[in-house]
Order: structure tokens, then sequence, then C-alpha cells
């Protein structure tokens, strides 16, 4: 079965990139500031909805 013909379904949210997470920790330290964490995530969501793109699901999700 390929993934052209495979159905799928996007159930439940979306591990945090390792990424994000360090942003997260970064922020409790002060080290950066709320503008830096939202743009991380957009970057993160960006990357993996091309990634679902690229495998041709037929859908795609940013995870929530």
């Amino acid at each position: 079965m390929s993934l052209k013909t495979m159905r799928t379904d996007h159930v439940g949210g979306l591990l945090r990139p390792r990424e994000v997470i360090s942003a997260l920790i970064a922020r409790g330290k002060d080290e950066i500031d709320d503008d830096e964490i939202a743009r991380v995530q957009e970057e993160t969501i960006r990357d993996f909805v091309a990634k679902q793109e690229a495998m041709d699901l037929g859908m795609v999700s940013d995870g929530e």
C-alpha cells in the first residue's frame, strides 16, 4: 500500500520539536523574549506543514 492510497487521519497534538523546547527553556531564563518564542514556533510549524505536503498526505495539520 502506498501513501497515495492509504487513508490518514491526524489525531491529537504533535510533540514539540527540540527547537521549541529549547526556546521555551531560554524564555524561562529570560534569555529570549516572547517575540523570539513566536518566531521559533511559526518556523517549526511551517517546516512541519511543508514536510506533510512533500509526503503528499492529502491533508496537513499544524498539530492542534
